[in-house]
């Protein structure tokens, strides 16, 4: 696991709501660790994970308490070309949207609205 960024937004991996976040909460045996209050459907309670967000009493797995930073979200076009000497598709992300493109090596196929999270696929 990665250390959490304590200057962004974060959550637990389930997507459960964190507030008043301590970053330096110290434990029985002395380690420091991460605490918070979860808001869990109809009431509050508080976590504690090591400070690389790992929910504490299960640090050695993933857990769907572990805290984790809030997944950045990337809103774009995938844009599908077809490759004229070999046939093969090709996709590219872009920030605008487009509707035509010339390029003698490239077919522009179709252009579709997507969403993409940061980080997703790479773990």
């Amino acid at each position: 696991m990665k250390p959490l960024d304590p200057t962004k937004p974060v959550q637990l991996r389930d997507g459960r709501q964190v507030k008043n976040i301590c970053w330096d909460y110290r434990f029985v045996d002395g380690t420091i660790g991460i605490a918070a209050i979860v808001r869990d459907k109809d009431s509050d309670y508080w976590i504690a994970w090591d400070t690389f967000g790992r929910y504490y009493r299960s640090s050695n797995t993933i857990s769907e308490s572990d805290l984790i930073n809030v997944p950045e979200q990337i809103e774009g076009w995938t844009l599908y070309f077809r490759n004229n000497a070999d046939g093969n598709i090709i996709a590219e992300f872009s920030a605008k949207k487009m509707t035509k493109y010339k390029n003698v090596y490239l077919t522009f196929i179709a252009c579709l609205p997507t969403s993409l999270t940061v980080g997703e696929g790479l773990d």
